[in-house]
């Protein structure tokens, strides 16, 4: 874990609770928590997504999930911030009457099943059905996300802004997540949670080390089929560090995106709201809305795309609007696994012939021998 996110954790961890406990807690088996996290991994990876990161456990988040469901409070808390576009965490939070007490019923049908209401290709401000919730379901699969942490209270009643909500017994659920999701732009509208693409091409480490579909550091160079790198735009693959080298005008984990600015509130004018750039060092979504702000890439408006004929990394193939000129930029291609292949069958098969055609000589000057 990261020095910043460690430091985060400390000060979340060190925040006294607000709310007064109201209810029994309820202890989480090693069992519930692997339920926890490989429900939550299982769900993440059938998005499509290119860039979501594999979720662990984490003991801190657990911790500041119990203080929130000891209060019995059905209202997220954002801990003195105004708004969740700036939340020092995300939250969840499920409840539900004493026979329909369940962990996966909360995870995926609760939070999950809010996917219904949501419409990745909207416009913002109009992905989310009106009159209806989808952000359980956004920072379920929020992409950056790398730690959960949860908890689960008997309440007797739940208050919501302190006014009575449930008036019975009510198993109360809570899990927060780090990195926050749910992150808002100027507009106040939700980002989208993930990018679509390959598995693991667009890594927020930039290295695409990947398990089952989700982008991982705990994969290495021994891994067998651990790299799920695509490079592309004449960018070189180090296949010990699993990275793509980006040309300049090119950044992001598989090269394809410009170099730019991808959203307004980077570097902004004095007095007027955005994100300063002294928040690259600790926010994975401004590094990866402004990476020319952030100094991750050279920018270069002239650089065209696909005009390498051949991209770099497993399973390399050419880009869709790629033409049949030689390749610039970054030096010659590495062979593909499936070309090198290729080679090694038609050496295989040449040598089989030349054996063959030396059989048959003996053949024929033996039969003509035996004539003589």
């Amino acid at each position: 874990m990261s020095t910043v996110y460690m430091q985060l954790l400390l000060v979340i961890s060190l925040t006294p609770s607000l709310c007064s406990s109201a209810g029994t807690p309820i202890t989480l088996t090693d069992d519930d928590k692997s339920e926890i996290v490989d429900l939550h991994n299982k769900l993440r990876r059938q998005e499509g997504s290119s860039d979501m990161e594999l979720v662990a456990w984490n003991d801190t988040l657990a911790q500041t999930s119990a203080r929130k469901a000891a209060g019995c409070e059905w209202t997220h808390t954002y801990h003195g911030l105004s708004s969740g576009w700036n939340a020092t965490r995300g939250q969840n939070l499920a409840a539900t009457s004493e026979n329909a007490k369940s962990i996966e019923g909360s995870i995926q049908g609760g939070w999950y099943n809010e996917k219904g209401n949501y419409n990745y290709n909207a416009d913002p401000g109009k992905r989310c059905k009106e009159k209806t919730m989808c952000g359980h379901y956004t920072m379920m699969v929020w992409a950056p996300v790398r730690h959960v942490g949860c908890a689960s209270y008997w309440c007797d009643s739940l208050t919501q802004q302190g006014k009575p909500f449930k008036n019975q017994k009510t198993w109360f659920f809570v899990c927060e997540y780090l990195p926050p999701g749910n992150i808002q732009d100027r507009n106040y509208n939700t980002m989208t949670p993930y990018a679509k693409g390959p598995a693991c091409s667009q890594c927020g480490s930039g290295a695409g080390w990947c398990k089952d579909k989700l982008c991982t550091s705990a994969c290495s160079p021994e891994g067998k089929g651990c790299c799920a790198a695509h490079c592309h735009n004449c960018a070189k693959l180090d296949e010990d560090t699993c990275r793509c080298s980006c040309v300049d005008g090119w950044t992001g984990s598989d090269c394809k995106m410009r170099c730019k600015n991808y959203n307004d509130l980077c570097d902004p004018a004095p007095g007027v709201k955005g994100w300063p750039r002294s928040w690259c060092d600790t926010r994975d979504d401004v590094r990866k809305g402004c990476p020319a702000m952030c100094g991750m890439c050279k920018e270069d408006p002239d650089a065209e795309p696909g005009k390498c004929e051949v991209e770099y990394g497993p399973g390399a193939h050419r880009d869709a609007g790629d033409g049949g000129g030689g390749g610039g930029g970054g030096g010659g291609a590495k062979t593909s696994a499936a070309s090198t292949t290729f080679n090694a069958m038609q050496q295989q098969q040449q040598q089989l012939m030349m054996m063959m055609m030396m059989m048959l000589v003996s053949i024929v000057s033996n039969a003509a021998a035996l004539l003589q």
